[in-house]
């Protein structure tokens, strides 16, 4: 069973999820909804501006590379979708990494900040795959080829964020906890493998609905 903080994480992102598409003001409109439910301002604030950023640059991710409609839909489920998969292996697997490591790339704490960075984070990334898809249609015509396509996606996401941009990045801003570079963990290659496969998976499936 999933503990409280993974629990109030869904919450939280759920209803800034719902905010967002209701409002296109500042992040502490968007947070205003999300108060009402009796959250804790300490923890709701920061997490909102956050994850409104990050939701904004899912928008220009899919501009810049030019995926539109249905492409980048499906990416951001896509992406979701695997997020979540890789976020319950890091919770189980590798639990320091997602309370700790990565909200502390944002000067955050707790398992809270650590699931509404990394799903964001994880829907940026579908749109980015989506891009790909696009690029390279012969490979991602087919649940079967996208699949495999995701998994390459996700070995790749492995060795340049994970191995060598996350640990120069702690190391930065000054985490204590921050990982030898390059940080080939094996753990972390099967989170992210988990999150392509999901991803490649699903994004033929949302976009040919």
């Amino acid at each position: 069973m999933l503990d409280v903080s993974v629990q109030s994480c869904w919450f939280i992102y759920i209803t800034c999820m719902e905010a967002f598409e209701r409002s296109t003001s500042d992040p502490e409109t968007v947070a205003s909804d999300v108060l009402s439910s009796g959250q804790s301002p300490a923890i709701v604030l920061p997490l909102c501006a956050k994850l409104y950023l990050a939701m904004s640059s899912v928008t220009e991710t899919a501009v810049e590379t030019g995926v539109e409609g249905r492409a980048w839909q499906a990416g951001v489920v896509g992406g979701l979708f695997g997020g979540a998969l890789m976020g319950v292996l890091l919770s189980v697997l590798m639990t320091p990494v997602i309370q700790s490591a990565i909200p502390a790339l944002w000067g955050l704490s707790g398992g809270v900040a650590g699931w509404v960075i990394h799903m964001s984070n994880s829907a940026v990334l579908g749109v980015a795959f989506a891009a790909l898809a696009k690029a390279l249609p012969q490979y991602s015509s087919s649940i079967g080829r996208s699949t495999a396509l995701g998994a390459v996606y996700g070995v790749v996401l492995w060795v340049v964020l994970a191995a060598l941009v996350m640990p120069v990045w702690l190391g930065a801003v000054g985490f204590a906890g921050a990982p030898a570079l390059p940080n080939f963990n094996p753990m972390s290659l099967v989170a992210h493998l988990v999150y392509g496969i999901a991803l490649g998976a699903a994004y033929p499936l949302v976009l040919n609905r």
